[in-house]
């Protein structure tokens, strides 16, 4: 593990509300009853079972072992639940856990902000005039309105679970499909020219399924657009690496490793950064699979350079914040 901080005490690591704490008290009796039913992942990429662990809890005091593998860097939550258990989660849990009180209203102004700055960073990348996007895992399609406000022309198509969120984006003249196991076979069609995953790759349950079924709706001309969190921008936002670790993440990239699975999945690397956001397309050419770079050494020497050594206050300070939360609802 990282420092002691990272065991399995059951305590959070991070500032919960009254609503937060239930959530989390609800799915840890998810997992300790077995209601849950919980996956023994090996590295996706690799396929090799040569792991260290890196911390065995969340930010929120749940269990989560999450690990990396040695051979080729890439962190991943070993013990994660099935999809099943991901889907109530997302239905019943996920905005009280993870988003708190926010309204949907304020999801959307969050989204729509995002948006805006995705659409720069296109535009930065002379991606001037698409004519039909997707927008996976939209939510409540803040990202698409932005991007429809610049792209004017352009037709804008959403997929998500959540009806509510289904509900509100078409408000927005955005079309939303739900997502079924069939909808890939339906969205082929469309010939997307842009498609957007922003915060959703790290999600997926089985990573390279997910992707496979994006890259079956994509042509040679189609540009995707990933962001997610990486792992060696983690202490521009945190203190610490244990503030990244949520439950709704099952996967954890650099560049290289994200890399490393997009390039052996038959995709092209246009450009990335490490924070992340990253461009891909499809060769024009078939290509044999890459060899992997092995990101391992660098993510465990930027860890040990970041990580705190003195945590007890720090955390002391969020248990006492979280106490006080408490029984000043109870009041």
């Amino acid at each position: 593990m990282i420092s002691n901080l990272y065991r399995n005490d059951n305590v959070a690591f991070w500032p919960m509300s009254h609503v937060s704490q239930i959530a989390a008290n609800n799915i840890k009796d998810k997992i300790k009853t077995s209601k849950w039913l919980l996956l023994n992942r090996r590295c996706c990429l690799c396929k090799k079972e040569n792991i260290e662990v890196l911390s065995e809890k969340n930010k929120y005091g749940i269990m989560q072992k999450i690990v990396i593998c040695k051979n080729c860097g890439l962190i991943y939550w070993v013990d994660g639940i099935d999809q099943d258990a991901t889907n109530n989660f997302y239905s019943d849990y996920y905005l009280a856990l993870c988003v708190g009180n926010m309204s949907v209203e304020g999801i959307f102004a969050y989204q729509y902000q995002r948006g805006k700055n995705i659409l720069n960073f296109l535009l930065e990348h002379n991606i001037n005039n698409p004519k039909r996007i997707l927008e996976i895992g939209c939510g409540t399609a803040g990202i698409s309105f932005a991007l429809k406000e610049y792209y004017k022309d352009c037709d804008c198509y959403g997929l998500d679970y959540r009806d509510e969120d289904i509900q509100f984006s078409q408000e927005h003249k955005i079309k939303i499909f739900k997502y079924t196991d069939s909808i890939y076979s339906t969205l082929k069609k469309y010939n997307f020219d842009l498609i957007i995953a922003n915060h959703v790759v790290e999600h997926f349950v089985d990573l390279k399924n997910d992707l496979l079924k994006i890259k079956s709706i994509m042509s040679k001309d189609t540009i995707l657009f990933i962001g997610v969190p990486g792992v060696l921008s983690t202490y521009k936002y945190y203190n610490y690496f244990l503030e990244s670790i949520s439950l709704d993440h099952n996967y954890y990239f650099t560049a290289t490793t994200l890399n490393n699975v997009m390039t052996n999945l038959g995709f092209d690397l246009c450009f990335t950064d490490q924070d992340i956001n990253a461009l891909y397309k499809l060769p024009d050419m078939p290509k044999n699979l890459n060899s992997i770079i092995n990101d391992y050494a660098n993510i465990i020497k930027y860890i040990e350079d970041n990580e705190p050594v003195k945590y007890k206050m720090y955390g002391l300070r969020i248990e006492l914040k979280n106490l006080l939360r408490r029984l000043l609802k109870r009041k």
